[in-house]
């Protein structure tokens, strides 16, 4: 059998694929431009406010690295959804969602990335629970090695409500204690859906870029591993023991210790060395299952500090890292500059 430390024996092209790509798309700050809406100097200190208050949430917010996890997001996942919620001060406040927890309602527009309402769900523990709504915790189901409970959240253009799932016993007995609980439910003052969910342009639905090669990075990674097996197989060699009479199995006095001058002996049969032999093909059918990996996730091997086959000049080298991964960041730029612009707008109603 394969253990878990030998299965991972390759290199993890996707992972090194999502930063990368990541990294380039959050390279680039965005810039927020307001026009005047008439002549005049009046005009054109408005604008230059609008545009300085924008610029103070998003350093309030942490941009730079709340786009590059956005950017990752949109990569892996095909979609980046956020929240904007007021702060504890009524400055608005970016709330980065799980994608594969947040569940935006189907728009007829696949384009419209600003939802009429969505669930998200997540994980809260009991403590919290308790010392933030001891009363409700006290009525929820639960059990006694309950540790984290689920939690899910509603959220449209006239309210948020967040409810908490309780923990049944188990599936035959009644739960003691109501089976969900309403924390808070607050009404949405801007009259606006407060979530936007971005998605990476795709032909019918969501799908991350590395989608495709996963399966290819396991079959890899197994291959791999059985690989190193066949030769700890045959670094050492294996001995067999056969015997001389079919009637009477043979007897092992000692078994042989090349290392300490210890001489093997057999009664009644004789020991014959046998080494196991590596598959020529394995080692081409690894590298041909990462070339796969590559040309399927778009991963140029410059990602990992290499130069690919064939590649002599860095002219060259250049054109082939850019026609495999300009247009990927080009158009993930400009659909975070889309989404920001629909953020921006939430912005200023919840200020």
């Amino acid at each position: 059998g394969l253990s878990k430390s030998e299965r991972p024996a390759v290199a993890n092209l996707l992972q090194s694929g999502i930063d990368q790509t990541a990294r380039r798309i959050a390279s680039t700050d965005p810039e927020a431009i307001f026009t005047p809406d008439r002549a005049g100097q009046a005009a054109l200190d408005r604008a230059h406010l609008k545009r300085d208050v924008v610029r103070g949430w998003w350093h309030r917010n942490d941009m730079p690295k709340k786009r590059g996890r956005r950017a990752r997001h949109l990569i892996a996942y095909a979609t980046t959804p956020v929240t904007i919620v007021p702060d504890h001060d009524a400055q608005p406040l970016w709330l980065l969602r799980d994608p594969l927890n947040t569940w935006p309602a189907p728009c007829p527009d696949p384009d419209d990335i600003v939802p009429p309402d969505v669930v998200c769900s997540y994980k809260r523990t009991a403590k919290w629970l308790a010392r933030c709504w001891p009363e409700q915790y006290a009525r929820l189901s639960k059990r006694e090695a309950s540790q984290a409970f689920l939690c899910l959240e509603y959220l449209d253009a006239y309210e948020r409500v967040l409810i908490v799932c309780g923990d049944a016993t188990n599936d035959y007995e009644a739960p003691m204690g109501t089976p969900y609980e309403e924390l808070v439910r607050t009404e949405n003052r801007t009259g606006a859906p407060l979530t936007v969910c971005p998605q990476r342009p795709t032909l019918d639905r969501p799908i991350g870029q590395f989608d495709g090669a996963v399966g290819l990075y396991q079959m890899q990674a197994q291959l791999m591993a059985l690989y190193i097996l066949a030769i700890q197989r045959g670094t050492f060699g294996e001995t067999w023991v056969y015997s001389e009479d079919p009637n009477r199995p043979p007897t092992i006095i000692n078994n042989a210790d090349a290392r300490n001058g210890v001489i093997g002996r057999v009664r009644g049969g004789r020991m014959v060395n046998f080494q196991p032999s590596v598959g020529a093909l394995t080692p081409q059918a690894i590298n041909q299952l990462e070339a796969s990996e590559r040309m399927d996730a778009a991963i140029p091997a410059e990602f990992g500090g290499f130069s690919p086959s064939n590649v002599r000049t860095g002219s060259r080298g250049a054109q082939v890292m850019g026609n495999t991964i300009d247009f990927v960041v080009q158009e993930a730029q400009l659909v975070l500059a889309e989404s920001l612009q629909a953020e921006d707008l939430i912005a200023f109603a919840v200020a």
